[in-house]
Protein backbone atom coordinates (compact mmCIF):
# COMPACT_ATOMS: atom_id res chain seq x y z
CA UNK A 1 0.00 0.00 0.00
CA UNK A 2 2.05 3.55 -1.16
CA UNK A 3 0.52 6.22 0.61
CA UNK A 4 0.70 9.49 -1.96
CA UNK A 5 1.81 13.31 -0.56
CA UNK A 6 -0.55 15.85 -0.62
CA UNK A 7 1.27 18.11 -2.58
CA UNK A 8 -1.25 21.32 -0.86
CA UNK A 9 1.14 20.52 2.37
CA UNK A 10 4.52 19.88 0.58
CA UNK A 11 4.15 23.24 -0.86
CA UNK A 12 3.04 24.90 2.64
CA UNK A 13 6.00 23.33 4.23
CA UNK A 14 8.62 24.86 2.02
CA UNK A 15 6.47 28.21 2.23
CA UNK A 16 7.37 27.97 6.09
CA UNK A 17 11.35 27.05 5.58
CA UNK A 18 11.37 29.78 3.06
CA UNK A 19 9.96 32.32 5.49
CA UNK A 20 12.42 31.12 8.71
CA UNK A 21 15.33 31.22 6.31
CA UNK A 22 13.88 35.00 5.46
CA UNK A 23 14.03 36.31 9.35
CA UNK A 24 16.70 34.28 10.36
CA UNK A 25 19.65 34.78 8.01
CA UNK A 26 19.32 38.64 8.27
CA UNK A 27 19.72 38.38 12.39
CA UNK A 28 22.79 35.59 11.88
CA UNK A 29 24.05 37.84 9.10
CA UNK A 30 24.00 40.61 12.10
CA UNK A 31 25.15 38.44 15.10
CA UNK A 32 27.99 36.82 12.75
CA UNK A 33 29.39 40.72 12.18
CA UNK A 34 28.68 41.35 16.24
CA UNK A 35 31.44 38.58 16.86
CA UNK A 36 33.79 38.94 14.05
CA UNK A 37 34.23 42.21 13.39
CA UNK A 38 35.44 42.64 17.12
CA UNK A 39 37.46 39.93 16.69
CA UNK A 40 39.57 40.87 13.52
CA UNK A 41 40.10 44.12 15.54
CA UNK A 42 41.87 42.33 17.99
CA UNK A 43 43.67 40.63 15.37
CA UNK A 44 44.89 43.88 13.75
CA UNK A 45 46.12 45.39 17.37
CA UNK A 46 47.80 42.02 18.54
CA UNK A 47 50.21 42.58 15.33
CA UNK A 48 51.05 46.09 16.05
CA UNK A 49 54.02 47.57 18.14
CA UNK A 50 53.69 50.37 20.27
CA UNK A 51 55.25 52.19 17.68
CA UNK A 52 52.17 51.63 15.64
CA UNK A 53 54.32 49.08 12.86
CA UNK A 54 52.83 45.75 12.50
CA UNK A 55 55.05 42.78 13.37
CA UNK A 56 54.60 39.07 14.40
CA UNK A 57 56.55 39.73 18.13
CA UNK A 58 53.87 38.83 19.95
CA UNK A 59 53.06 35.25 18.77
CA UNK A 60 57.08 34.75 18.20
CA UNK A 61 57.56 35.07 22.07
CA UNK A 62 54.50 32.29 22.66
CA UNK A 63 54.98 30.03 19.47
CA UNK A 64 59.22 30.30 19.82
CA UNK A 65 59.18 28.95 23.53
CA UNK A 66 60.96 25.54 23.89
CA UNK A 67 58.12 23.94 25.29
CA UNK A 68 55.24 22.01 22.97
CA UNK A 69 51.98 22.41 23.15
CA UNK A 70 51.38 18.82 24.22
CA UNK A 71 53.83 19.42 27.33
CA UNK A 72 51.61 22.39 28.18
CA UNK A 73 48.17 20.90 28.26
CA UNK A 74 50.18 18.38 30.52
CA UNK A 75 51.36 20.56 32.76
CA UNK A 76 48.24 23.00 33.02
CA UNK A 77 45.97 20.10 32.77
CA UNK A 78 43.77 21.26 29.86
CA UNK A 79 42.67 19.70 26.44
CA UNK A 80 44.89 20.50 23.28
CA UNK A 81 41.92 22.35 21.69
CA UNK A 82 41.42 24.94 24.93
CA UNK A 83 45.15 25.42 24.76
CA UNK A 84 45.42 25.67 21.43
CA UNK A 85 42.63 28.68 21.88
CA UNK A 86 44.27 30.15 24.98
CA UNK A 87 47.79 30.54 22.77
CA UNK A 88 46.18 31.72 19.75
CA UNK A 89 43.60 34.00 21.12
CA UNK A 90 45.70 34.95 24.48
CA UNK A 91 48.26 37.76 22.65
CA UNK A 92 45.38 38.99 20.87
CA UNK A 93 42.97 39.90 24.39
CA UNK A 94 46.50 41.51 26.01
CA UNK A 95 47.33 43.47 23.37
CA UNK A 96 43.44 44.73 23.19
CA UNK A 97 43.67 45.08 26.97
CA UNK A 98 47.30 47.18 27.07
CA UNK A 99 45.85 49.41 23.77
CA UNK A 100 42.68 50.20 26.02
CA UNK A 101 43.87 50.79 29.11
CA UNK A 102 46.79 53.29 27.01
CA UNK A 103 44.00 55.07 26.02
CA UNK A 104 41.94 55.16 28.59
CA UNK A 105 45.11 56.43 31.15
CA UNK A 106 45.04 53.53 33.26
CA UNK A 107 47.95 52.95 35.38
CA UNK A 108 48.17 49.98 37.78
CA UNK A 109 47.96 50.85 41.37
CA UNK A 110 51.36 50.29 43.21
CA UNK A 111 49.63 49.38 46.88
CA UNK A 112 46.79 47.13 45.20
CA UNK A 113 49.55 45.27 43.10
CA UNK A 114 52.07 44.53 46.01
CA UNK A 115 48.92 43.61 48.34
CA UNK A 116 47.98 41.13 45.40
CA UNK A 117 51.13 39.68 44.38
CA UNK A 118 53.24 39.92 47.94
CA UNK A 119 55.83 42.09 45.95
CA UNK A 120 56.55 46.15 45.99
CA UNK A 121 58.69 45.80 43.06
CA UNK A 122 61.14 48.29 45.32
CA UNK A 123 64.63 47.45 46.73
CA UNK A 124 65.58 49.55 49.67
CA UNK A 125 69.32 51.02 50.31
CA UNK A 126 70.19 51.28 54.05
CA UNK A 127 71.84 54.49 53.72
CA UNK A 128 73.49 55.70 56.82
CA UNK A 129 74.25 59.58 57.65
CA UNK A 130 77.50 60.66 58.73
CA UNK A 131 76.38 63.76 60.83
CA UNK A 132 72.79 65.53 61.06
CA UNK A 133 74.09 68.49 59.19
CA UNK A 134 72.19 69.47 56.06
CA UNK A 135 73.87 68.78 52.39
CA UNK A 136 76.74 66.04 54.23
CA UNK A 137 76.98 63.56 52.79
CA UNK A 138 76.59 65.31 48.82
CA UNK A 139 79.09 62.46 48.06
CA UNK A 140 76.92 59.53 48.26
CA UNK A 141 75.63 60.49 44.91
CA UNK A 142 77.18 58.39 42.84
CA UNK A 143 76.43 55.77 44.68
CA UNK A 144 72.57 56.34 44.60
CA UNK A 145 72.74 57.20 40.95
CA UNK A 146 74.28 53.76 40.46
CA UNK A 147 71.70 51.68 42.42
CA UNK A 148 69.05 53.23 40.95
CA UNK A 149 70.15 52.48 37.35
CA UNK A 150 70.76 48.54 38.05
CA UNK A 151 67.13 48.54 39.84
CA UNK A 152 65.34 50.03 36.74
CA UNK A 153 67.39 47.64 34.63
CA UNK A 154 65.46 45.06 36.57
CA UNK A 155 61.93 46.73 36.79
CA UNK A 156 62.64 47.42 40.00
CA UNK A 157 62.59 51.32 41.72
CA UNK A 158 64.86 52.34 44.62
CA UNK A 159 63.90 53.85 47.66
CA UNK A 160 66.79 55.33 50.26
CA UNK A 161 66.06 54.36 54.02
CA UNK A 162 68.44 57.09 55.83
CA UNK A 163 70.00 56.61 59.59
CA UNK A 164 71.47 59.48 61.68
CA UNK A 165 74.16 58.87 63.75
CA UNK A 166 72.34 58.21 66.75
CA UNK A 167 69.68 55.85 65.51
CA UNK A 168 70.25 51.53 66.87
CA UNK A 169 71.04 50.16 63.45
CA UNK A 170 69.05 47.34 64.83
CA UNK A 171 66.05 48.67 66.02
CA UNK A 172 65.88 50.81 62.51
CA UNK A 173 66.01 47.45 60.37
CA UNK A 174 63.21 45.92 62.23
CA UNK A 175 61.33 49.13 62.03
CA UNK A 176 62.18 49.11 57.87
CA UNK A 177 61.16 45.17 58.30
CA UNK A 178 57.85 45.31 59.55
CA UNK A 179 57.00 48.43 56.89
CA UNK A 180 57.10 45.48 54.32
CA UNK A 181 58.06 48.28 51.85
CA UNK A 182 61.00 46.40 49.69
CA UNK A 183 61.60 43.45 48.57
CA UNK A 184 65.29 43.10 48.68
CA UNK A 185 67.60 45.37 51.13
CA UNK A 186 71.06 47.26 50.10
CA UNK A 187 73.23 47.92 53.51
CA UNK A 188 75.79 50.14 52.45
CA UNK A 189 77.80 50.12 55.75
CA UNK A 190 78.91 47.08 57.65
CA UNK A 191 80.35 47.04 61.31
CA UNK A 192 82.20 44.57 62.11
CA UNK A 193 79.98 41.65 63.78
CA UNK A 194 77.05 43.15 62.32
CA UNK A 195 74.07 41.73 64.14
CA UNK A 196 71.25 43.43 61.41
CA UNK A 197 72.75 40.11 59.23
CA UNK A 198 71.07 37.81 61.79
CA UNK A 199 68.40 39.40 61.65
CA UNK A 200 68.05 39.50 58.10
CA UNK A 201 68.44 36.47 57.68
CA UNK A 202 65.83 35.34 60.60
CA UNK A 203 63.06 37.45 58.06
CA UNK A 204 63.96 35.36 55.01
CA UNK A 205 64.07 38.81 52.98
CA UNK A 206 66.57 38.82 50.49
CA UNK A 207 69.74 41.26 50.83
CA UNK A 208 72.96 42.10 49.80
CA UNK A 209 76.01 44.46 51.60
CA UNK A 210 78.88 46.59 50.69
CA UNK A 211 81.14 44.85 52.94
CA UNK A 212 83.23 41.67 53.30
CA UNK A 213 81.62 39.35 55.91
CA UNK A 214 83.69 38.63 59.17
CA UNK A 215 80.75 36.34 60.14
CA UNK A 216 80.51 32.61 59.94
CA UNK A 217 77.40 33.00 58.00
CA UNK A 218 77.61 33.15 53.69
CA UNK A 219 75.68 35.84 52.26
CA UNK A 220 76.23 38.01 48.92
CA UNK A 221 78.37 41.05 49.31
CA UNK A 222 79.91 43.37 46.76
CA UNK A 223 83.05 44.93 48.51
CA UNK A 224 86.63 46.66 47.68
CA UNK A 225 90.18 44.73 49.04
CA UNK A 226 90.07 48.03 51.74
CA UNK A 227 93.25 46.39 53.74
CA UNK A 228 95.31 46.16 50.58
CA UNK A 229 94.50 49.40 49.59
CA UNK A 230 95.54 51.29 52.45
CA UNK A 231 98.70 49.43 52.65
CA UNK A 232 99.80 50.44 48.80
CA UNK A 233 98.60 53.92 49.93
CA UNK A 234 100.80 53.73 52.48
CA UNK A 235 103.96 51.95 50.99
CA UNK A 236 103.72 54.18 47.92
CA UNK A 237 103.87 57.14 50.35
CA UNK A 238 106.85 55.94 52.04
CA UNK A 239 108.85 55.07 49.10
CA UNK A 240 108.27 58.68 48.16
CA UNK A 241 109.79 59.75 51.25
CA UNK A 242 107.18 60.20 53.80
CA UNK A 243 107.85 58.89 57.59
CA UNK A 244 104.55 60.85 58.99
CA UNK A 245 101.64 59.84 57.14
CA UNK A 246 98.32 59.69 58.56
CA UNK A 247 95.01 58.01 58.24
CA UNK A 248 91.90 59.32 58.11
CA UNK A 249 88.75 57.26 58.81
CA UNK A 250 85.19 57.77 59.33
CA UNK A 251 83.82 55.74 61.40
CA UNK A 252 85.97 53.74 64.21
CA UNK A 253 83.34 50.55 63.99
CA UNK A 254 82.91 51.00 60.25
CA UNK A 255 84.08 47.33 58.97
CA UNK A 256 85.57 49.29 56.00
CA UNK A 257 87.18 51.32 58.25
CA UNK A 258 88.90 48.73 60.55
CA UNK A 259 90.10 46.94 57.23
CA UNK A 260 92.05 50.01 55.97
CA UNK A 261 93.71 50.78 59.29
CA UNK A 262 94.77 47.14 59.38
CA UNK A 263 96.72 47.47 56.09
CA UNK A 264 97.92 50.68 57.21
CA UNK A 265 99.22 49.46 60.69
CA UNK A 266 100.76 46.48 58.67
CA UNK A 267 102.93 48.65 56.27
CA UNK A 268 103.94 51.49 59.05
CA UNK A 269 106.47 51.04 61.30
CA UNK A 270 105.54 50.31 64.94
CA UNK A 271 107.16 53.42 66.26
CA UNK A 272 105.68 55.80 63.73
CA UNK A 273 102.08 54.02 64.54
CA UNK A 274 99.98 56.96 66.81
CA UNK A 275 96.00 56.90 67.09
CA UNK A 276 93.84 60.22 67.40
CA UNK A 277 90.04 60.11 67.84
CA UNK A 278 87.93 63.13 66.30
Amino acid sequence: MTIAADPVLAADGRRERRFFLSLSLPALFIVGLAAILPLLSIVRQSFLTTAGEYSVGNYEKVLSSGLTWSALATTLELSLGTLVACILLGPLTAARVKEVAKRVGYVPDHHGRALKTGRTMTLTAVLPMETSDYLSDLAKLPLIEGMTLAARQTGYSLSIYSTTPGDDPVESMRRLLQARTADGLIITRMVSGDPRVKLLFDQAIPFVTFGRPDLDIAYPYVDIDNEQIAYDATRRLMDKGCRRIALQLLVPKDQASATRLAGYQERLPRPALRSTNR
